[in-house]
């Protein structure tokens, strides 16, 4: 009996791997994927990463801001449509949702995204 090869599955980006929580922390970062003919303007937006912005107290947890990368606030997502379209590169763990205590989001660079997950080293190499 013939052995059938299993069709390799490829991830596109290693972010495949993280699950979307209920309730996405600010700070998350995610990257437009894909759009379709309901949203034919979004077409030149697909690769473009925004972050998640904090809450806002009259919206709820259920309009979820994306802050683009001079740290505005650009447009609202429902989380279904942000599961749909959006791939999640980056999961905060950030816990304050309203950013009651926090500073104002500060502009997106390649830099702060490259640093994400990386230790810095102590002084004396150890």
């Amino acid at each position: 009996m013939k052995k059938q090869n299993k069709p390799k599955t490829k991830t596109l980006t290693p972010s495949k791997t993280l699950v979307w929580p209920k309730i996405i922390p600010p700070k998350s970062v995610v990257r437009l994927v894909r759009n379709d003919r309901r949203s034919p303007a979004m077409q030149e937006d697909v690769g473009r990463k925004f972050r998640v912005g904090y809450y806002s107290p009259q919206d709820g947890l259920d309009c979820i801001w994306l802050v683009n990368e001079a740290a505005e606030y650009e447009q609202t997502a429902d989380r279904q449509w942000l599961c749909d379209y959006f791939v999640l590169e980056w999961l905060s763990k950030e816990t304050d949702y309203f950013g009651w205590t926090r500073p104002k989001l500060r502009k997106l660079t390649k830099s702060t995204l490259k640093s994400r997950g990386k230790r810095k080293k102590r002084k004396g190499g150890k």
